[in-house]
């Protein structure tokens, strides 16, 4: 049974295009991969970016494969993290009229503590968002964004904003800051995700899925009023995840149709693996 949405339910998006343009596998030799991830969402009459990847490869991609960067309207940003947020200047000079939505902690400092010798030179990187990307946000002015709170933009796609550490296996400690000393940590409340409603169930787009995936798709539940998900997809971050938030996360596998983890596991689905291309040599 249906819940009571916390939001306004904006309807059903008849249709819906997802292209990953940026990532870090590759099965087509005309665009190159990097680590990062940016996703291309086509709805009727609107063109949105969920992420940028982490330099201008970006903007070659989306050259290769055919889509018209210039007609994005919306750029939402998963986190701050360099690898989401990289290319977010080329992406708005390609697309002068987008509007850009993050949450104010994006664009604070980060550093990440490598957690593998070699990994590396240093082990502590600063992992935050490039100048030339945090130049360009100062030029947005109204064009700017805030989502500390749920917000729906044009076309009925929903943005999380601030998620719910509700399960404390998702809570990821000890690896991400804000300062060189790593005295500061950094909770990553300015993680995020985006969703909208398919005739199938819910689909839902992870950027890096640090508040957790189970923290992640409960609370778009609590917020639409739904728990059908037709598809789940994008950075998860099991690669390294204790057992028992793999197990826990592939609990959530009765719930969606496909849950795609873009950081090689599969927490339970069957949906198809979305990369763009074989890198090039």
């Amino acid at each position: 049974m249906n819940q009571h949405p916390i939001i306004e339910d904006p309807g059903i998006i008849p249709a819906a295009r997802v292209v990953v343009v940026v990532e870090n596998s590759t099965f087509r030799t005309e665009v190159s991969s990097e680590h990062g991830l940016a996703l291309w969402i086509e709805i009727p009459g609107h063109q949105l970016l969920f992420d940028t990847g982490q330099s201008g490869l970006l903007r070659e991609n989306t050259d290769a494969l055919g889509l018209p960067l210039a007609r994005v309207g919306s750029i939402i940003l998963s986190h701050g993290h360099r690898d989401h947020s990289g290319g977010l200047a080329a992406a708005l000079e390609a697309a002068p009229g987008a509007t850009l939505y993050a949450h104010p902690n994006a664009l604070k400092p980060k550093f990440v503590k490598c957690a593998k010798a070699g990994h590396s030179h240093r082990p502590v990187t600063e992992f935050g968002m490039p100048p030339q990307a945090e130049a360009a946000i100062r030029e947005l002015g109204r064009r700017l964004v805030p989502t500390t709170h749920p917000t729906t933009i044009r076309g009925g796609v929903g943005i999380t904003g601030a998620i719910p550490r509700r399960h404390s296996y998702e809570v990821v400690a000890g690896r991400f800051y804000h300062d060189e000393a790593c005295q500061k940590p950094d909770p990553m409340s300015d993680d995020q995700a985006i969703f909208f409603e398919a005739p199938e169930g819910l689909i839902l787009l992870l950027g890096c899925a640090h508040a957790g995936v189970v923290n992640t798709m409960e609370y778009v539940a609590e917020l639409t009023g739904h728990n059908r998900f037709y598809c789940v997809m994008g950075g998860m971050h099991l690669e390294s995840a204790s057992r028992t938030r793999s197990r826990q996360s592939s609990g959530v596998a009765p719930m969606s149709s496909s849950v795609v983890n873009r950081s090689g596991t599969n927490p339970g689905g069957n949906g198809p693996s979305p990369s763009t291309a074989r890198p090039k040599r």
